[in-house]
C-alpha cells in the first residue's frame, strides 16, 4: 500500500474516532458507585470543617437523615444524577454562597432549552423564549410529565441555594426549570427526549405541549444575558416586554446599565437604581457615580422630599462598593424622619445587595417596600472552590461569618414593610406597583413602621416578625 493510501486510511480512521466521539459527547458520563461516595464525602467533610455553622437551619439530625437518601443509590451514577445528588446536599447549608451552579462544561448541562421562567403571584410563567417556544410567552404552566407545577417546584427547591425556604422556590424555577438535565434526573423525560407541558395561556386556553431535547440551545447561548433571573432576558427573544401593550415600566428600561439615576414627579423624588455595583467597562465609576449623585441633590435648592433606592434586581457583588449608598443617603439629608429614604427590595436582592437593604435599614432608616429579600442581612462569605477528583465539578463553600447589621439580628431576610408580591397582571399591564407605592407612601405611614424605639434596631419592629422564620408572607412561599 503507497503512503498516499496509507495516509488516507489513518485520516479515516481518525475521523471515524473524531466522529464517535463527537456523537457521543453530550451523553452523561457515568461515576463509579465508589467515586460518586468519595466526592459526596469530600463535599461533605469540607462543609463541616470550613463552614462557620452548617447546623445554623438544619440540625445534625436532619443532616443525617438526608444524608441516608443521598448515599442509598447503589451502582454507577450518571454524572447528571452526581450533580443533583451534591447540589441536594449542599443545599441543605441553606446558604447562598454553598453553591455548585451548572455551568457550559457541567455534563449533562451543556445544552439548555431556549426559555425562561418566572414565579409570580398566579404560578409559574414562561416570561422569554426563542424558536420553538416563542409561542409560549406569556403561558402559565399547569403540569410538568403529568406532575403539578407546584409539587415539580417543591421537588427542586431541595437543590436549589438560597438563605432561606421562601427564595428556594423561585430560585429552582430560575435556574433549574431551562435545562434538560433537571427532567431527566426527575425521571420526567420521556425516551424520545421529550418533556409534556401542560400550558394555560392569556386568554385561559389550556394546550398540550411539549420541550423537545432535539429543540436546545447552547448553555453560553440561554444564559448570554449574564443572569438566569430578574429579567436579563437574551437578545432577540420573544418576552413579556412583547406583549405589553406600551413600554415596560421605569424600574425594567435600563437593567443593561449598572447604575443609573431619575428624577421622578417634577424632581419630588429622587430614584436611583443600583443593579450592580461594579464599574462599567466604559463611563463613570460607580465611586464617582454616587459621590456626584448625592451631591448635586443635596446641593438642590429644592431638594427631592424623598429618595428612592431600588436594588430589587441587585444579584450582589462588590460589598464595600454598595454600602457607600446608605451612608451617602444618611449623609445627604433622607435620613431619621422614615419615609424619606425607601428601598425595594425582591427575591434578587441577594448577597451584598441584602447587605445592603439590612445596611440602609440600620444607617438611615429606610422603609423598605416590596418581596423579602433573597439573602440574609448577616450572612456567610468567603466561598472557595475546590475541583472534584473525577467529576471535576467545583464546589464553593463558604468559610467566614458577614455580620452586616448586629449578631442580635437574626433574621433569614430582610422584610419588606409594605409588602408587593410580583404579579403577573401587573407585569402584563407595565406597572410596578412596589414603585407605586413607594412614591405613594404618606409620612404617616412610614412613620407607623418604626413605633417606640425600634429605630435603635429596626430588625425588631412589628414588620419585621415573620423573617424571624421561615413564616410566609405571600400564600405561594
Amino acid at each position: 500500500m503507497g503512503l498516499r493510501k496509507i495516509w488516507l486510511a489513518e485520516l479515516a480512521a481518525l475521523l471515524t474516532v473524531f466522529c464517535s466521539i463527537a456523537a457521543h459527547a453530550n451523553e452523561p458520563e457515568v461515576l463509579t458507585e465508589a467515586q460518586a461516595r468519595e466526592e459526596i464525602d469530600l463535599v461533605l467533610a469540607r462543609i463541616k470543617s470550613e463552614h462557620p455553622n452548617p447546623y445554623w437551619f438544619h440540625d445534625a439530625r436532619t443532616w443525617s437523615k438526608e444524608m441516608a437518601q443521598i448515599r442509598h443509590q447503589r451502582g454507577s451514577i450518571s454524572s447528571i444524577d452526581h450533580y443533583f445528588n451534591l447540589s441536594r446536599l449542599m443545599a441543605l447549608a441553606t446558604d447562598t454562597h454553598v453553591q455548585i451552579y451548572p455551568n457550559p462544561n457541567t455534563p449533562g448541562f451543556e445544552k439548555s432549552f431556549p426559555l425562561r421562567f418566572r414565579l409570580f403571584s398566579e404560578g409559574a410563567y414562561v416570561v422569554a423564549a426563542d424558536n420553538p417556544y416563542r409561542d409560549w410567552v406569556g403561558a402559565r404552566i399547569i403540569s410538568i410529565g403529568g406532575k403539578p407545577i407546584d409539587k415539580v417546584i417543591a421537588e427542586l427547591s431541595h437543590y436549589a441555594f438560597a438563605d432561606h425556604p421562601l427564595r428556594k422556590k423561585s430560585w429552582a424555577v430560575d435556574y433549574l426549570l431551562p435545562h434538560p438535565a433537571t427532567y431527566k434526573h426527575l425521571g420526567l423525560m420521556e425516551k424520545d427526549g421529550g418533556v409534556r407541558i401542560t400550558l394555560e395561556a392569556p386568554n385561559g386556553a389550556i394546550s398540550e405541549a411539549r420541550l423537545l431535547e432535539t429543540s436546545d440551545a447552547s448553555f453560553d447561548d440561554v444564559h448570554a444575558s449574564g443572569a438566569s433571573s430578574g429579567y436579563y432576558w437574551p437578545k432577540n427573544w420573544r418576552t413579556l416586554d412583547d406583549l405589553i401593550d406600551g413600554p415596560p415600566p421605569l424600574s425594567r428600561a435600563h437593567l443593561d446599565r449598572n447604575f443609573w439615576y431619575a428624577d421622578l414627579e417634577n424632581g419630588r423624588i429622587g430614584y436611583l437604581q443600583l443593579n450592580v455595583p461594579e464599574d462599567p467597562e466604559e463611563g463613570e465609576t460607580l465611586l464617582n457615580f454616587a459621590m456626584n449623585t448625592f451631591a448635586e441633590i443635596a446641593n438642590r435648592e429644592n431638594r427631592p422630599e424623598r429618595f428612592i433606592l431600588d436594588i430589587r434586581h441587585n444579584l450582589g457583588g462588590s460589598i464595600g462598593r454598595s454600602l457607600p449608598y446608605a451612608y451617602l443617603a444618611r449623609a445627604s439629608g433622607f435620613c431619621c424622619d422614615p419615609g424619606n429614604f425607601v428601598v425595594l427590595i425582591g427575591r434578587e436582592t441577594i448577597s451584598a445587595g441584602s447587605i445592603l437593604a439590612g445596611t440602609a435599614e440600620t444607617g438611615a432608616y429606610a422603609v423598605t417596600i416590596g418581596e423579602p429579600t433573597g439573602g440574609r442581612p448577616n450572612l456567610f462569605l468567603g466561598h472557595t472552590a475546590t475541583p472534584l477528583p473525577h467529576s471535576h465539578l467545583e464546589p464553593q463553600i463558604s468559610s467566614e461569618i458577614y455580620i452586616g447589621t448586629d449578631s442580635a439580628d437574626r433574621r433569614l431576610y430582610v422584610a419588606p414593610d409594605i409588602p408587593v408580591e410580583e404579579s403577573f397582571a401587573s407585569v402584563m399591564t407595565g406597572r410596578d406597583i412596589a414603585l407605586e407605592r413607594a412614591i405613594a407612601m404618606t409620612a404617616e405611614e412610614a412613620q407607623s413602621f418604626f413605633p417606640g424605639d425600634t429605630s435603635v434596631q429596626p430588625w425588631t419592629r412589628p414588620s419585621q416578625s415573620a423573617a424571624q422564620s421561615s413564616k410566609a408572607l405571600f400564600p405561594r412561599n
